[in-house]
């Protein structure tokens, strides 16, 4: 009798812990995959804002490339 009261004991006890266990790793599993989808936004926001940055890069060497032989090919004859 006294082991039965035990587990009765242990059951209104340990069911509501291990209950809020199971919502608390739900709302930590939640605030993980919200976490993570925001870094991934942030880093693809980046990546974006550096491959733009790339291609004006490449794009004023370009224009500056061909204004040198542009250059070079128009200068007057002395």
């Amino acid at each position: 009798m006294l082991t039965g009261a035990g587990m009765v004991l242990a059951g209104l006890v340990v069911l509501p812990m291990l209950k809020g266990l199971r919502q608390t790793v739900s709302v930590t599993q939640l605030g993980a995959g919200v976490a993570g989808e925001e870094l991934r936004r942030r880093f693809s926001f980046v990546r974006e804002e550096a491959e733009d940055f790339w291609a004006e890069v490449q794009f004023e060497r370009f224009r500056r490339q061909i204004d040198r032989e542009m250059g070079s090919e128009t200068q007057p004859d002395e």
